[in-house]
């Protein structure tokens, strides 16, 4: 039938399409995946300089200072972390 022919015509037009969209799929899976991965080693990394900064006696606003110059924190953010 003429179905069954233009079927077969657009079968690799339809499957690199499907390839394709499966392949860009796995691009943005991976991209964020890794930015959330990177997000929580920045978030981990910003706890731990929190603790060591107050085992040594630091003050919050000393150690508020230090990330928002190591992190490039804002303020707002910074002060969460205290």
């Amino acid at each position: 039938s003429m179905y069954e022919t233009l079927m077969e015509l657009m079968e690799p037009q339809i499957q690199i399409r499907e390839q394709k969209s499966w392949d860009e799929g796995q691009k943005q899976g991976w991209e964020q995946g890794q930015k959330q991965g990177w997000e929580q080693g920045q978030k981990q990394g910003i706890q731990g300089t929190v603790e060591v900064l107050r085992e040594f006696g630091h003050k919050d606003s000393e150690i508020k200072a230090a990330l928002i110059k190591k992190y490039g924190l804002t303020e707002e953010t910074a002060e969460k972390y205290l």
